[in-house]
Order: structure tokens, then sequence, then C-alpha cells
């Protein structure tokens, strides 16, 4: 697991990351969490303690200096959940990081295309030299 690989590289301490205290599962916020905990047995328990990390990252837990590393695991290995979980409990901060994403390609198709364009005059202006300098067609 991701987490115990952070821990035996030294990196983090399984303690920050875990909750080891009581009311655990009985303290979570996310509807989508506890509905899954009503749908799964204790022996995968593990599955659920990830939701309540995603969760905690979410209402704004720090992780310290692997903050965007953990937050990029859970968007890659989870994301679904992490989705749902995002959704339900900060909807505002949601919609705002989605119309920021569909801006951010935007951009970047205007950019490609500016630099196709340019592509293409600097390829053309090449010809003209190449002719020019007496270059065959």
């Amino acid at each position: 697991m991701f987490f115990l690989f952070l821990e035996e590289m030294g990196v983090l301490n399984l303690n920050q990351v875990c909750l080891c205290e009581m009311g655990k599962y009985t303290e979570v916020k996310s509807k989508f969490i506890k509905e899954k905990i009503k749908k799964t047995s204790w022996d995968d328990s593990d599955d659920i303690d990830i939701l309540i990390q995603i969760e905690r990252f979410v209402l704004g837990e720090r992780f310290d200096l692997l903050e965007n590393y953990i937050k990029k695991e859970f968007e890659i290995h989870y994301p679904k959940e992490y989705k749902a979980i995002f959704k339900e409990l900060r909807p505002k901060e949601w919609e705002a990081m989605q119309i920021d994403k569909k801006k951010g390609k935007e951009r970047m198709m205007r950019e490609l295309d500016e630099m196709g364009e340019e592509f293409v005059r600097g390829e053309k202006e090449k010809r003209k030299d190449w002719i020019k300098a007496g270059g065959k067609r």
C-alpha cells in the first residue's frame, strides 16, 4: 500500500496518516462513506480507511510536505471516490475546480493552435528561403 511504502522510506509516520482513535467510523461526515460502510465487511475495512483519509484531506487536514503527492494519489487510484466525497463535502470548491480545469484546457488548446500556425508559417518561410537560395522545389 502507498502509505506503508512511505513509512518504510521514513518519509511518513503512519500515526499521522491513520485515524487510530475511537469514533473513526461513527464520526465520518460524508454520506457517501457512510453508505459504503453499510455495504462493507470488517475484512474490507481498509478500503473504508482510505475513503476516510480522502475525507480528511478534502476537509483540509494537513499532510505536510506530501500533501500534493497524496492528493494526486487519491485522484489517480480512487478517482470516483475522491470526486464523490469532494463534491459532497465542498461542492462550491469542486465546481470552481472544474471551471478552472475547463479554462486551462481551453487555454492549452488555443496555445497549441497558435504553435501549429506558427510552425506552418515558419516552414513556409524556410521553403521560400530555400528556393531563394537556389534549392530545388
